[in-house]
C-alpha cells in the first residue's frame, strides 16, 4: 500500500487539482505480496484518462479485500466519464497485466472474471481476483 500511495504522489505532480487516494486493506492481508506492476497501470490511467481535465478535487480508492477465493483488488477514481477509453478499446497495458496474472498464476487457480474493468455509476472501476499463493 506504501509504494502506491507513493507512486499516486508522484502521479499527482501532473495535475492541477488537489489529489488524495482512500486505501483500506484486510488486516489479514497485511503481509500478503502481490505481483510488482499489476496496479500501476491502472493507477496511471486514473491520472491519464480520468483526471487530465478534471477541474475538482481528484479521488482514487484503493481497497484490498479477503474473499473466498483469496484476494480482490479494486481500484475506483472519481475522474471525468467522458474522458474514459470506449468499451470498444482494448489497452495494451491491460493486455499485459492479463498476461502477467496468467503467467504468474496456476490457471486452475484463477477466477474466470480474475480481472474486470469498465464504468460503474460514472465512475471507472477495475477489481482483480487473486488467489493466495503460499511460499
Amino acid at each position: 500500500m506504501e509504494f502506491i500511495t507513493q507512486y499516486c504522489n508522484i502521479q499527482a505532480l501532473k495535475i492541477d487539482v488537489p489529489f488524495r487516494i482512500e486505501t483500506t486493506c484486510d488486516d489479514s492481508l497485511n503481509n500478503v505480496s502481490i505481483p510488482s506492476l499489476i496496479t500501476q497501470t491502472f493507477i496511471e490511467n486514473c491520472f491519464v484518462h480520468g483526471f487530465s481535465n478534471k477541474n475538482t478535487p481528484a479521488l482514487i480508492k484503493l481497497k484490498i479485500s479477503s474473499e473466498d477465493f483469496g484476494l480482490q483488488i479494486e481500484i475506483s477514481d472519481n475522474g471525468e466519464a467522458t474522458d474514459k477509453i470506449s468499451d470498444m478499446h482494448q489497452s495494451r497495458s491491460n493486455q499485459i497485466v492479463e498476461q502477467r496474472l496468467k503467467n504468474t498464476y496456476p490457471k486452475n487457480r484463477l477466477q474466470k472474471d480474475f480481472l474486470t474493468y469498465g464504468m460503474i455509476n460514472n465512475s471507472y472501476h477495475v477489481i482483480i481476483k487473486l488467489p493466495i499463493l503460499k511460499t
